[in-house]
C-alpha cells in the first residue's frame, strides 16, 4: 500500500451517505470481488487504513466503486473515492461502459477489437473488471452500413463461404467448451475472432452477408462469455454478453438479442441478483416470442429459474411445462434443439430454488445419465451438483463416495469453477467427518 498522506475525507463522506459501518462495507466488497474470482480477507480494520489516506491497488479501488454504485443506486467512479497516487490513475468513471451502446454498427466491432486488444481471449486474464449489474441492453436500430473505403474496396470480397465458415465455427465452439471447459475454447475463439472475423466484418460484402456475419459473431460473443464465467471472471462475461445483444441488434435478429438477454439473466441470476434476473429473462421471453420452439424453451427454462428465486412457485412451474412441451416439438439437429439433459438441469436449478431439494436430485441424476460421453464439463458440473444436494441432506458417506468418484473422473479439466467447487466440497466433507 502507499504511504498515507492525509485523511481520505471523500471516502469517509460516501461511507456516511451508504448508511455502512467499516465492517459493512467490508462485507460488501467482498461478495463484489468474489464475482470476478478475486479473494479478499478485508475487515474493517482494512477500511479504517483507507479512512487514515492508504490507497488500496487495482483492482480494488473500481471494486469499491461498483460497491458503492449498488448500494447508492447510482453512479460512483473512483475519483469520487478520494483515492491517490500512480495506482488510480486511468481508473473507470462513472457513466455507462462503453460496450452497452454503440452510435454506430462499426463502433461495435471496434468495440470487439478493443476487447480482444485488452486480454479478452487469455488462457489467464491479465487485468479483472468489476461485474457491473446489468440492465436490460439499450436497444438500438442499426444504421446506415458505411461504404467501404477506397482500401477496402479493393480488399476481397466476403460470401456465403465465410457465413458457413463461422456457423461451423459456432457449432464447434459450444461443443468444445461443453466437452473441455473454458480456457481451451477462449483461447481458440480469441484466435479466430482476431484474425477472421474483424477482417470480415470490415469487407466488402453484401447487407445480407453483413448481417450474417454480424449474427454469427454474437453468438461466439455469447461462448466466449461462458469461457470466462467458468474462469470466474463476471465482469469480462458480461462485457462479452453485452456487445452479444449490440451486434445481434446491427444484424436485426431479436431472437440473437434474446439470446444475450437469457444469459445475461443465468449471469445475474447465479449471482444473487435475482430481480435483475428476473427483468432479463423476461426481456429474453420477449425477444423470443417468435422464435422456434427448441429456442422459446431455452428462453423458458431460464425464466422458470428467475421466477423460482422470487418464491413464485406457480408461475414458475407453468413456465417448465411449457418448455417441456415445446422442447417435443424442436428438431433434433438444427438451431431449434434444446437438449432435454439441458433441460432438466434447468429444472433442477428451479427445484432447488424452491426448496425441494428430493426433486431437485432426481432432476439432476436424470440430466447426467441423459448426458452424452464426451459432455466431460457439463457431466462434471451435474456430478457436483449431485454430491452437494446429498451432502446438504446429510447423506455424508453417500456423499463422501460420489465426491471420490467424482474425483475420479475429473480428467484435469482446466476450470476455476470446477476447482473452486471441489475445494468447497473437499473442506464441508472434511468438517463433517468430524
Amino acid at each position: 500500500m502507499i504511504t498515507p498522506k492525509a485523511p481520505n475525507t471523500r471516502l469517509r463522506q460516501i461511507l456516511e451517505e451508504s448508511a455502512w459501518s467499516a465492517n459493512d462495507l467490508a462485507c460488501a466488497l467482498r461478495v463484489t470481488a468474489a464475482e470476478i474470482g478475486v479473494q479478499l480477507g478485508y475487515d474493517r480494520t482494512t477500511v479504517a487504513h483507507w479512512l487514515t489516506g492508504t490507497t488500496p491497488r487495482p483492482p480494488v479501488p473500481e471494486l469499491l466503486a461498483e460497491t458503492f454504485t449498488r448500494r447508492l443506486r447510482r453512479p460512483v467512479g473512483v475519483s469520487e473515492l478520494g483515492f491517490c497516487g500512480p495506482t488510480v490513475v486511468g481508473l473507470a468513471r462513472p457513466g455507462p461502459p462503453p460496450w452497452v451502446s454503440h452510435p454506430d454498427p462499426q463502433e461495435a466491432v471496434a468495440v470487439l477489437q478493443s476487447l480482444l486488444e485488452s486480454g479478452l481471449g487469455a488462457v489467464r486474464s491479465p487485468s479483472r473488471v468489476p461485474y457491473r449489474v446489468p440492465g436490460i441492453p439499450a436497444a438500438t436500430v442499426p444504421t446506415q452500413r458505411r461504404l467501404p473505403s477506397a482500401l477496402a474496396s479493393r480488399a476481397r470480397r466476403v460470401g456465403q463461404v465465410q457465413v458457413h465458415a463461422l456457423a461451423d465455427l459456432v457449432t464447434a465452439a459450444a461443443r468444445q467448451y461443453d466437452c473441455y471447459a473454458g480456457p481451451p475454447t477462449r483461447s481458440l475463439l480469441a484466435s479466430y475472432l482476431d484474425q477472421q472475423v474483424l477482417q470480415w466484418l470490415r469487407a466488402p460484402s453484401s447487407d445480407r452477408v453483413h448481417r450474417d456475419l454480424l449474427g454469427h459473431a454474437a453468438s461466439l460473443m455469447r461462448i466466449m462469455a461462458r469461457t470466462h464465467i467458468d474462469d470466474r471472471d463476471h465482469g469480462r462475461a458480461a462485457q462479452c454478453l453485452h456487445l452479444s445483444a449490440r451486434l445481434a441488434d446491427e444484424a436485426s435478429s431479436p431472437l440473437l438479442r434474446g439470446l444475450a438477454e437469457r444469459d445475461l439473466a443465468t449471469q445475474a441470476t447465479r449471482l444473487g441478483h435475482h430481480r435483475t434476473g428476473a427483468a432479463l429473462a423476461e426481456a429474453a421471453l420477449r425477444d423470443t416470442r417468435i422464435a422456434p420452439p427448441g429456442v422459446r424453451a431455452y428462453a423458458l427454462s431460464q425464466h422458470a429459474v428467475s421466477l423460482a428465486h422470487l418464491a413464485n412457485a406457480s408461475s414458475a412451474h407453468q413456465a417448465l411445462a411449457r418448455a417441456e412441451a415445446l422442447i417435443a416439438d424442436a428438431d433434433a439437429d438444427g438451431f431449434d434443439r434444446y437438449p432435454l439433459p439441458a433441460l432438466r438441469y434447468q429444472q433442477a436449478q428451479t427445484h432447488i430454488a424452491l426448496g425441494d431439494r428430493a426433486k431437485a436430485l432426481s432432476l439432476l441424476q436424470a440430466s447426467l445419465r441423459l448426458r452424452p460421453p464426451h459432455e466431460y464439463r457439463t457431466s462434471l458440473i451435474t456430478r457436483l451438483e449431485i454430491v452437494t444436494l446429498e451432502l446438504e441432506a446429510g447423506h455424508y458417506q453417500l456423499a463422501r463416495s460420489l465426491y471420490k468418484e467424482t474425483l475420479a473422473s475429473h480428467l484435469s479439466l482446466t476450470s476455476c469453477t470446477i476447482d473452486a467447487t471441489l475445494a468447497s466440497l473437499h473442506r464441508r466433507l472434511h468438517l463433517a467427518h468430524y
